[in-house]
């Protein structure tokens, strides 16, 4: 790789490699481009040339970084002698790549990649009319080959981090971070160009895994083909239409080491394998699973900004012949505006026993990320089942002819059970459906699946904001039985069953087995002595703004196992103890599979 501790690759005005092309300052060699050239190297290294701290000098530190919008950081520890050294990585729309010493804030270095050196101009003179630029606004992973499992860096053991750019770009990047203090630039992926023509902007977060290729465990990096700005219409005339894209309809497979491409499938002609239905952008991050925890992924979950959800199963122990199968499972989108929902979010699968069988359970929400504030579009949260849990599927949705002659087709809202208004329903094999009843209201993140129970937030952009401030919406939590949609703990904060204008209750009383009796009265959860009302499923959230994700937090206080929700700064407590499946998902990203493993002893996430 390249080290970037080299001369010829500082971030400083000493440095000729950085000429005034590279800045993208138009008009040439002129001394007034000469000094601003050194302006802008010092300030974006770190001199407070405009005295912002108004301390009257301009040679300290200027103590300021860019907004890191979307890009979660990730953390690496380090072995250091007898001690540990943990080092913060966080990228941020300035373009910088921040590695930090988490015991005082400290930077060690920072990396900008050479195509975003033309923003900073831009940062620098910090115009009200100026748009925003994005730079690094993707999600890190690290693969760490942990060889002694101590989740520690030691010598000789290799460290990678992977990081896109979301709308700050096309590109992937690798460092190679094994030696704390001295990363390497490992590769970079372009799009639009060579083996990545259908890569669009970078949203998916790469996903580090092992796959059996021609006879051999590869470690590979998984990513989604990106988003398409065909999904951002003009906001004068919402008409919230879904038009096929020129890029992102794609999956991409790449070696971790060099970033050479293993597989590509892809709506068009020139990758490995062409999905007739893959006519859509897929920013989603890609779910990755290892079913049977043998350290090799098995299969791949994504959504598409057709509201179109895919699975892809990896051929087990491949020699030859075709590395992946996939296609679509459920259409989740309809004509008309109303219905033009998008798949941003990563799928949330689980392994849940049900209908005396274990099935995989595919939760996710829609919601278009690009306009928020949009009201046309009637978005949904949906459980998908899908029984092929350990082996390839005989086709992809389902079967709408016989046995002897298949016909596959995708699974629709038709095929779903809508458990709106249906606190008992009646199960299918398919899955259920929620509609979202506030005006608005969408779904911005991913959920999480815990004991039975799937949690997610949604958006409301009508939702009152404080009253010294402009009304931005609000958020709310849900917490859902993953069988039957029904409420599972009091969220409204009310001990008795509330008229909310349904009738329907969750009888305390039933087995859990997932069994409908043809009359809606079946699939009842054991949750103690209580009984729900619909409006338990739900709970406003105090902040203003869109919501993150759920976090789950599993603490142990005297013996006794607790769960804890976190959504950004608020904390729920989500008692599941009158539950009998204990509930866990095995993590095992460093350095033997995918980030994500279901094994046979595992219920769900």
């Amino acid at each position: 790789g390249v080290d970037l501790t080299a001369a010829a690759q500082k971030l400083h005005e000493d440095n000729i490699a950085i000429d005034i092309d590279a800045l993208g300052l138009g008009g040439g060699l002129t001394l007034a481009n000469i000094e601003r050239r050194t302006e802008l190297l010092q300030w974006t290294r770190g001199i407070d040339l405009k005295d912002e701290d108004l301390d009257g000098s301009v040679t300290d530190t200027r103590t300021h970084m860019g907004d890191p919008m979307h890009a979660q950081p990730a953390i690496l520890n380090y072995a250091d002698g007898g001690s540990t050294k943990t080092t913060i990585f966080v990228a941020t729309n300035e373009g910088l790549l921040h590695a930090v010493e988490h015991e005082n804030g400290t930077e060690l270095y920072a990396y900008m990649p050479k195509e975003l050196l033309p923003n900073v101009n831009d940062f620098y003179e910090n115009q009200q009319s100026t748009k925003h630029p994005y730079g690094l606004d993707g999600d890190l992973s690290i693969w760490h080959d942990d060889k002694n499992e101590n989740v520690e860096v030691d010598p000789g053991e290799k460290a990678y981090l992977f990081l896109g750019m979301r709308r700050g770009g096309d590109h992937y990047y690798a460092l190679d971070i094994s030696d704390r203090m001295n990363p390497k630039l490992l590769w970079q992926i372009d799009g639009g160009s060579g083996d990545f023509q259908q890569l669009g902007q970078s949203w998916s977060k790469p996903v580090p895994t092992t796959i059996s290729v021609n006879g051999a465990d590869k470690r590979v990096v998984i990513f989604a083909g990106g988003y398409d700005t065909n999904q951002d219409p003009n906001t004068a005339n919402l008409s919230a239409s879904q038009s096929p894209d020129s890029v992102g309809n794609a999956i991409y497979i790449v070696d971790a080491d060099t970033g050479a491409r293993i597989w590509a499938g892809q709506g068009v002609a020139g990758g490995d394998k062409q999905f007739s239905d893959m006519d859509y952008s897929i920013p989603s991050d890609i779910r990755v699973i290892d079913v049977d925890a043998d350290g090799r992924a098995d299969q791949m979950y994504v959504g598409d900004m057709g509201g179109q959800l895919w699975r892809f199963d990896f051929q087990p122990f491949h020699q030859s012949g075709a590395l992946v199968y996939g296609g679509v499972i459920a259409k989740l989108n309809g004509s008309g505006a109303s219905n033009a929902r998008r798949l941003y979010n990563e799928p949330d699968v689980a392994l849940v026993s049900g209908d005396g069988e274990r099935f995989l359970s595919i939760s996710v929400g829609t919601g278009w990320r690009a306009h928020p504030l949009n009201e046309i579009v009637d978005d949904r949260f949906y459980m998908i089942r899908s029984n092929s849990v350990y082996t390839r599927p005989a086709g992809y949705g389902r079967n709408t002819g016989t046995v002897a002659s298949p016909s596959w087709t995708p699974i629709t809202e038709d095929e779903l059970v809508d458990v709106t208004d249906e606190l008992q329903p009646t199960l299918n094999q398919y899955g259920w459906m929620l509609e979202l009843e506030s005006a608005g209201e969408k779904v911005m993140g991913k959920s999480i699946t815990i004991n039975n129970q799937v949690i997610f937030t949604t958006y409301e952009p009508t939702a009152a904001g404080d009253a010294c401030s402009p009304a931005i919406g609000g958020g709310a939590i849900y917490v859902v039985d993953v069988l039957t949609g029904a409420p599972t703990i009091d969220l409204d904060g009310s001990d008795e069953p509330q008229d909310d204008g349904s009738d329907e209750e969750v009888d305390e009383g039933g087995d859990a087995d997932g069994e409908g009796d043809g009359n809606g009265s079946g699939n009842k959860a054991n949750y103690g002595s209580k009984t729900f009302t619909k409006s338990d499923r739900k709970k406003n959230l105090t902040q203003d703004g869109i919501p993150p994700s759920p976090t789950a937090l599993i603490t142990e206080t005297d013996g006794q196992i607790g769960t804890t929700i976190l959504v950004s700064t608020e904390q729920l407590d989500v008692d599941f103890s009158n539950l009998t499946q204990r509930t866990y998902w095995q993590d095992n990203g460093r350095g033997k599979s995918s980030p994500a493993q279901i094994s046979a002893e595992n219920e769900q996430q």
